[in-house]
């Protein structure tokens, strides 16, 4: 028993076992476009945090040739810092516009977010045009 006690310390400590499904709560966001749902987590940021204030948010998106982006109708605060943006990244550019990743693409942004999807995944959900969406809280 003595020698099996340090043992099982130390798996516990080291946090061995299964790994834990993320949790979605309030730091958690949904994109949706008709009847299609993307999932993301808030950045901890100031602007992140002000954009949760304002849900529900709608907004038409426009597409790039390694993003969908669009103008969020109001500012929110930057920091910008410069980032390779990957698919899945939602980052904020100039203060009101909102860009989701699905290529990749190195500038100063501040960073809102991140949607569990891979590129393929944004890309489908984007299509090629203009596209209506909205930010909402986690159902």
């Amino acid at each position: 028993m003595k020698r099996l006690l340090p043992l099982l310390a130390a798996f516990v400590l080291c946090g061995c076992g299964a790994p834990k499904a993320p949790e979605r709560g309030l730091d958690s966001f949904a994109v949706v476009c008709g009847d299609q749902v993307l999932h993301g987590t808030f950045s901890d940021t100031e602007a992140a945090r002000e954009l949760q204030k304002k849900l529900p948010v709608a907004l038409t998106l426009e597409p790039n040739t390694f993003e969908h982006w669009g103008a969020l109708g109001f500012s929110l605060p930057e920091d910008d810092e410069k980032i390779k943006a990957e698919a899945g990244d939602v980052l904020l550019y100039a203060g009101s516009n909102l860009c989701i990743f699905y290529g990749t693409n190195t500038y100063r942004y501040t960073r809102i977010g991140k949607i569990d999807a891979t590129a393929d995944e944004l890309k489908a959900f984007f299509g090629t045009g203009s596209v209506r969406i909205e930010i909402k809280e986690e159902p």
